[in-house]
């Protein structure tokens, strides 16, 4: 009787252990299935991600959230202070009947001063540049869209300057480096000043007034205000009432455009073709 009861035991222990066999096998083939279902789904992420890129073209507004920067409004008008005594000392330092040496001195100064601190207080405050929207974009993109922004704005401009002078008069004036573009004989010099206007201003201008100004307008105010107050400033900062209306327009046209894209080559290659048109212009008109 013994011996039979042992042997019961001993079979149900074995059909037991067998079950539980059974059982762990499953889980573990089941944990293998899942983790070479996880594998492979990664790997099919990593592979269209690589072959399928996020299109971050038009991810300007959301980019420009994540990455306000962390310097204030009033450092911008301690730039232009600055900016107004350097110009004083320029002007005692090269007194009147040199004024081709004040103006390439000043533009080199202006140029470090615009391009210079924003991306000095960039490594100040211990950010990217893409703060700035110094970021990477496809070539044909930039050029393209950055064209068309350009002219369009520019004309645009022309357009509120032509209706409001129809409302009220206003005698027209030449920009100055514009003058000295056509009235100054030497060939040098004109080189230099429209390389100035359509590759120094344009770096300078759009490092300071957008990538820097706009970027901590955005930190304080909404969109629609800081667009506005970005342009009025621009404007106001080029000294010209007669101007004024364009610049305005321009300079809130650039702002939208560098809150769509986030990217400040863009808003480069844009200023860059408003004066091309200005310098054209000038040649062909005046």
């Amino acid at each position: 009787m013994e011996e039979k009861k042992n042997n019961v035991l001993t079979q149900m222990q074995e059909e037991t252990s067998e079950e539980h066999g059974e059982e762990v096998n499953k889980e573990i083939v089941g944990g293998k299935a899942e983790e070479q279902d996880t594998a492979g789904f990664f790997l099919i992420s990593e592979e269209l991600s690589e072959n399928n890129p996020p299109d971050t073209r038009k991810s300007g507004p959301q980019l420009l959230i994540e990455e306000r920067p962390f310097w204030k409004i009033w450092q911008f008008f301690v730039i232009i202070v600055i900016l107004f005594f350097l110009q004083l000392g320029l002007r005692y330092i090269f007194p009147a009947g040199q004024d081709i040496e004040y103006v390439v001195v000043g533009i080199i100064c202006q140029l470090f001063l615009f391009a210079g601190v924003p991306i000095f207080l960039c490594h100040h405050y211990d950010q990217p540049l893409q703060k700035l929207g110094i970021k990477n974009v496809e070539s044909d993109f930039a050029v393209i869209t950055g064209i068309k922004w350009g002219i369009g704005l520019y004309f645009l401009g022309i357009i509120a300057s032509i209706l409001i002078n129809l409302i009220y008069p206003m005698k027209q004036e030449i920009p100055d480096l514009v003058k000295m573009l056509l009235e100054t004989g030497t060939l040098p010099f004109k080189i230099f000043i429209a390389i100035s206007l359509m590759v120094f201003a344009p770096i300078g201008e759009e490092l300071l007034f957008r990538g820097f100004l706009f970027g901590a307008l955005r930190k304080r105010f909404s969109v629609k205000w800081a667009v506005i107050i970005s342009g009025a400033i621009f404007g106001g900062m080029h000294f010209s009432i007669q101007g004024f209306p364009a610049l305005f327009i321009g300079g809130m046209g650039f702002a939208l455009l560098y809150n769509k894209y986030g990217n400040i080559l863009i808003n480069m290659i844009a200023h860059c073709a408003w004066n091309s048109v200005v310098v054209l212009l000038a040649f062909l008109v005046l």
